[in-house]
C-alpha cells in the first residue's frame, strides 16, 4: 500500500502531535521562500518594505498549510482536502504573486499574448483536424 505524503489518517487523539517535519519539505519552504525574496528583492516593483509583506505572508502560510496536522488531516477528510487547496489556490497564490503584478510578464499573461493562437491550437487540439464553419 502506498502511503500519503503527509501520512495515513490520524485519529482523533493523535492529531495534534502529527506536525509534518519531513527535512526535505521544509529544506524546499526554505530554498523556494529565499529564491522568491531575492527574486522580490531584485524586481523593480521592490521599492519599499510593503513589497516583502505579501510574499512573507504567502511562504509562511504555505509552510502552516504543509508543516501543521492540518495536512495530515487531508489523507483522512476529504473537507480538509478541500479546504486545503482553496487556501492554496485562493489565497496564498495570490499573495505569492502580488509583487509582479504590475510586471511585463503578468501584463502578457493577462492579455493572453505570451502563447500565440497557433501554438495554443496545436497543444489544445483545436483546429487540426477540421476548418472553422462560418455562421449562417
Amino acid at each position: 500500500m502506498i502511503e500519503p505524503y503527509c501520512g495515513l489518517a490520524p485519529l482523533p487523539a493523535e492529531l495534534i502531535g502529527r506536525w509534518n517535519l519531513d527535512p526535505a519539505l521544509i529544506a524546499a519552504l526554505v530554498v523556494g521562500s529565499s529564491a522568491h525574496l531575492g527574486m522580490v528583492t531584485q524586481s523593480s516593483q521592490a521599492r519599499s518594505r510593503k513589497a516583502y509583506v505579501a510574499p512573507l505572508l504567502g511562504w509562511a502560510l504555505l509552510a502552516v498549510l504543509f508543516v501543521s496536522p492540518l495536512c495530515a488531516l487531508t489523507s483522512a477528510l476529504f473537507s480538509a482536502r478541500v479546504t486545503h487547496h482553496v487556501v492554496l489556490v485562493a489565497v496564498a497564490a495570490p499573495l505569492l504573486a502580488l509583487p509582479w503584478r504590475r510586471s511585463k510578464l503578468a501584463h502578457l499573461l493577462a492579455r493572453g499574448r505570451l502563447l500565440s493562437s497557433s501554438s495554443i491550437r496545436c497543444c489544445c487540439g483545436y483546429g487540426m483536424h477540421r476548418r472553422p464553419t462560418r455562421p449562417r
